[in-house]
């Protein structure tokens, strides 16, 4: 596609960059040399935009040639792929083309933690090598992925160019060479890249021959990928029992291996990566955390208080309870739609449990996710976990109408010191909604509080005794026009100085 008509289509497509979503960004020489990658691009896109394209990225087209650079084009999954099938290969009559440039431009347009995959057959201009620093910098502050398919040299006996090694190691990358016959595999490499959501990534290219890298599984490590670019490369992956590990093989050629470990169990590994003269090992890992939450127009206790999906239009408290041995360092809202992320203000509830408490209005309409970052407690290894898709609930729901029904909350039997305050919870199931009072055994009426959880017939409701010196019987009372329900809860007096339980309920 000629230069010209890449600029008439981008000035005609109104590319919106929306906060946070990545980006899947494809970087492409568009030179004569080209023309037969193109064609294998062209014939591997549909499959591959179409095995991503629920996942949540935008695309990217970043052609280069001699000596222009892009402009980018921004557009939906499949816009992007007729944009990739319109292109076409000119120019290009020295070898060196402008690779550098188009990789920062890449990195600039792009989102944080997006991919960028670089289909070339040249080594990059010697004069841009100054570039390095500056696609440095932005790999550190984007936290992005550079990936190279080299497909060409500029001569038959020249190695692969260093830079480009400098490049995907500070970019967690890899460059891979591909001949014509299996360039198609790339495709496969950039699926599996996108597909499992790889929180740590680590490249390293210092190997010549073998080499043996020893790495630890805990138990949030739930998957590992390696790969392993260079001539005729392989990998043996050892257990702590000095068993072979099975491993999925996604790719084998000569010039590249990339396998998949899955079902972890902990230990200590070891693999052993083979080669030729020089190799480059790309390690990703994904660590994921077990998160419970729920929500509640009250500031809850425990998950009994809650609900799965929150009020709209209201202040809404959100309990995040996570592994005690982890320190939660950050909560964020991910809208489904937008890809926007609002970073929540959260407060330890009960750090020694992992109970952790934070608030936001949530939208009618707006489905999303809660992104969860900890930090385990006695290695700072960085853990992320993201909940299922959360929609909150539906106002105006209508229900039959219902007799209440009134389940305690927490134990029957509870327990408190002498002249403390003391606080009692029930949920209600009534519709339509029920006069709810709290008794204690000899008639008096207690302090509550009614709050409305789940639409529009749940309720939680609160009793409070300010000045506990008694065992009592404390009873929960529901009624409305179908009917009335009641439960009671025992509440026992500590001995006063002796902390020794009394053994008795005043009747």
């Amino acid at each position: 596609m000629s230069r010209l008509l890449f600029i008439f289509l981008f000035l005609t497509i109104n590319a919106v960059h929306v906060l946070s979503k990545k980006s899947f960004v494809f970087v492409v020489d568009t030179t004569i040399s080209m023309t037969d990658e193109i064609s294998i691009i062209k014939s591997n896109i549909n499959a591959t935009v179409d095995s991503i394209k629920d996942y949540d990225v935008e695309f990217i087209l970043l052609p280069f040639g001699d000596p222009d650079i892009g402009p980018p084009i921004n557009e939906t999954a499949s816009g992007f792929i007729d944009m990739v099938h319109l292109i076409e290969e000119n120019g290009g009559n020295d070898c060196p083309e402008e690779s550098l440039g188009a990789i920062k431009m890449a990195l600039e347009w792009s989102q944080p933690n997006s991919y960028i995959y670089v289909f070339t057959d040249a080594r990059p201009r010697t004069k841009d090598i100054d570039q390095i620093n500056t696609i440095t910098n932005l790999c550190e502050t984007q936290k992005s992925q550079v990936l190279i398919f080299l497909t060409g040299k500029c001569s038959p006996t020249e190695t692969i160019d260093a830079v480009y090694y400098d490049v995907a190691k500070n970019c967690r990358g890899s460059v891979v060479f591909y001949d014509l016959g299996s360039l198609r595999y790339a495709f496969k490499y950039i699926k599996e890249t996108v597909k499992t959501q790889w929180n740590q990534v680590d490249a390293q290219y210092d190997f010549l021959r073998e080499k043996n890298i020893s790495f630890a599984v805990d138990t949030y490590t739930t998957d590992m990928m390696f790969s392993i670019a260079g001539e005729h490369p392989d990998i043996e992956i050892i257990n702590h029992f000095g068993e072979k590990v099975d491993v999925q093989r996604i790719i084998n050629t000569s010039t590249a291996c990339v396998v998949i470990m899955q079902q972890l169990t902990e230990g200590e590994y070891k693999a052993a990566v083979t080669g030729g003269d020089f190799g480059m090992v790309t390690i990703y890992t994904r660590r994921t955390i077990h998160v419970e939450f729920g929500f509640s127009s009250k500031i809850p206790r425990s998950l009994d208080e809650t609900s799965k999906a929150p009020i709209p239009g209201i202040k809404c408290y959100i309990l995040v309870i996570l592994d005690a041995n982890l320190e939660l360092t950050s909560i964020k809202l991910q809208i489904a739609k937008t890809g926007e992320e609002i970073h929540l203000q959260y407060q330890a509830l009960d750090e020694t449990r992992g109970y952790y408490i934070a608030n936001n209005i949530f939208e009618h309409g707006k489905t999303f996710k809660l992104s969860i970052t900890a930090r385990h407690k006695e290695n700072n290894s960085v853990i992320e976990g993201v909940t299922p898709p959360v929609k909150p609930q539906e106002p105006g729901m209508l229900t039959e109408w219902m007799k209440p029904e009134v389940q305690i909350i927490g134990p029957e039997m509870n327990w408190a010191e002498f002249g403390d305050s003391t606080t009692f919870a029930c949920k209600v199931t009534a519709f339509p909604k029920p006069r709810i009072i709290w008794e204690d055994d000899i008639g008096n009426t207690l302090p509550s509080q009614c709050v409305l959880v789940e639409i529009p017939s749940v309720y939680l409701t609160y009793a409070n005794v300010a000045n506990a010196t008694r065992n009592a019987n404390i009873t929960c009372m529901a009624e409305n026009a179908m009917g009335a329900d009641a439960i009671s809860l025992k509440l026992f007096i500590l001995q006063l100085g002796t902390g020794r339980k009394e053994s008795y309920t005043v009747r």
